[in-house]
């Protein structure tokens, strides 16, 4: 049996509530899994250099094998010196193992090396379309270390989708965008001469998450984008989460194409999305404040997101934010973000054709 220890994904902002699996795709992005071929009832120590394994089912293999057991404090290599019984529900072994504790362990597994020879796991790995539905990108081989463990790196396969061509139309508000991230998901089985094992099941719900971007050595959570997710159980004194740009106050040319990204997620599903513009003047004095619900059939995506634009000659700057609409409201980006300098120089409608926007 082959289970998945360890997810990608990670607690943000020390609340378990919280918890990402938006994950940079131009770093690693790995499922752990335990190989465990046995569960163990017990591990007793027999003599300086024999313990005895009880086993739940049947023994693999015979006398002169070499097997895997996690027990307690018993923990190792070692091959079976005797079989005592084998059947069910439960076997009797003795393996050849330098004991340091008399203690007996409780529970655990037991992996059979040598029975099962060339043991190796396949697993898929699947994206989402805009359906949505699953399609499959492609398939890795890993083997296991010496105690079972194995790791399964999706990156590779999720960076053969993801691309650096703007698509975006310009012409809606909210929209996802498939070249900046998506969804996937992973199948897996087990494989050793002449066994295969069933593939594991996929579930439609339960799904991960990559975004189209790299993070710098010691930054916070990782490769994890855990500062760039909104979540709806959000404290007000944690820090907002993050629109995904190089600039804490990029710069809006009138008449050019603009568009802020951020990460639709998946923790505020069910919560009205809304952004909200605030304008305002030379003086940092506001002119007006107007919001706008976001598409919510984007959810779950890496979306584009445009500005009102078509601004009055007195605003300077546009303060722009995102915030779910209810009682668990939080800002979604720090304030004074939109740029200077640049909307006061024109007193006139800004004329786009956004259909004919790139």
């Amino acid at each position: 049996m082959i289970n998945i220890s360890k997810y990608p994904s990670k607690v943000v902002n020390g609340q378990s509530s919280e918890v990402s699996k938006w994950n940079a795709v131009h770093h690693a992005i790995q499922f752990e899994m335990q190989r465990k071929d046995k569960t163990l009832q017990s591990v007793a120590f027999y003599s300086s250099s024999i313990v005895t394994l009880q086993i739940n089912g049947t023994v693999e293999g015979s006398v002169g094998d070499t097997v895997y057991f996690s027990s307690g404090v018993h923990v190792g290599t070692g091959t079976i010196q005797a079989i005592i019984y084998s059947g069910l529900p439960y076997s009797i072994i003795r393996v050849n193992y330098v004991a340091t504790s008399t203690s007996t362990g409780i529970g655990g597994f037991i992996n059979f090396v040598s029975a099962r020879p060339n043991y190796y796991v396949e697993t898929k790995i699947y994206g989402v379309d805009e359906t949505p539905a699953y399609f499959e990108i492609g398939t890795s081989i890993n083997r296991p270390n010496e105690t079972g463990l194995l790791k399964v790196d999706a990156a590779a396969f999720l960076k053969t989708i993801v691309s650096y061509q703007d698509t975006f139309k310009y012409n809606q508000l909210n929209k996802s965008d498939a070249s900046q991230g998506g969804q996937f998901n992973i199948q897996y089985r087990e494989y050793w001469t002449g066994t295969t094992g069933s593939w594991s099941g996929i579930s439609s719900v339960n799904l991960y998450y990559y975004v189209n971007a790299a993070k710098q050595i010691q930054q916070v959570y990782g490769s994890n984008m855990g500062e760039y997710v909104p979540f709806d159980t959000a404290f007000t004194t944690e820090p907002k989460a993050k629109f995904l740009s190089d600039f804490n106050k990029p710069t809006y040319f009138p008449g050019y194409p603009f568009s802020l990204s951020f990460i639709y997620s998946d923790a505020v599903a069910g919560s009205q999305l809304v952004k909200f513009e605030q304008q305002k003047d030379i003086n940092d004095g506001t002119v007006s404040t107007n919001s706008f619900d976001l598409d919510p059939s984007y959810l779950q995506q890496v979306n584009r997101l445009m500005l009102e634009e078509d601004y009055d000659c007195a605003t300077k700057e546009v303060d722009v934010w995102l915030q779910t609409d209810g009682v668990a409201c939080r800002e979604y980006v720090l304030t004074d973000y939109v740029a200077e300098d640049y909307v006061e120089e024109l007193c006139g409608p800004i004329e786009v054709d956004p259909g004919d926007a790139r």
